[in-house]
């Protein structure tokens, strides 16, 4: 037998008053209707990579630019993900966000600054 709200499989169905996978009662009547789920949105990151090799493959000073802009994306993305993580109630979760969408980018930028120079970029400008 299934569970009728999970679908997942029971072991030994007839003695369970709830479901061990996802804790409803399984003597209620009352099912859950199917909710409508999207697909994962998917980014095709080696398409991007290539394409931010392309632009700059002109330009003498396109390293910084991508470890501004992308450390940046890639901060707040992360931050907005902690955020969502570690909060309880909506304004701690918007807080938590903020918070750490503005930590990880500082982060995210120091590090691709860091391991530029490491690696022997030299900025010049002018």
């Amino acid at each position: 037998m299934n569970c009728p709200h999970c679908k997942k499989e029971l072991p030994q169905a007839d003695l369970l008053e709830w479901c061990p996978f996802c804790g409803r009662d399984l003597t209620s009547p009352e099912v859950d209707s199917p909710q409508e789920t999207l697909p994962p949105f998917k980014i095709k990151w080696w398409l991007l990579t290539i394409l931010a090799v392309l632009a700059g493959a002109n330009h003498g000073n396109f390293s910084p630019i991508v470890a501004f802009f992308g450390g940046g994306a890639a901060g707040i993305a992360c931050g907005v993900m902690l955020g969502l993580q570690g909060g309880r109630t909506i304004a701690s979760r918007v807080f938590l966000s903020v918070l750490m969408a503005l930590v990880m980018a500082v982060v995210c930028i120091g590090l691709s600054c860091f391991g530029c120079t490491t690696a022997g970029f030299q900025l010049h400008f002018g």
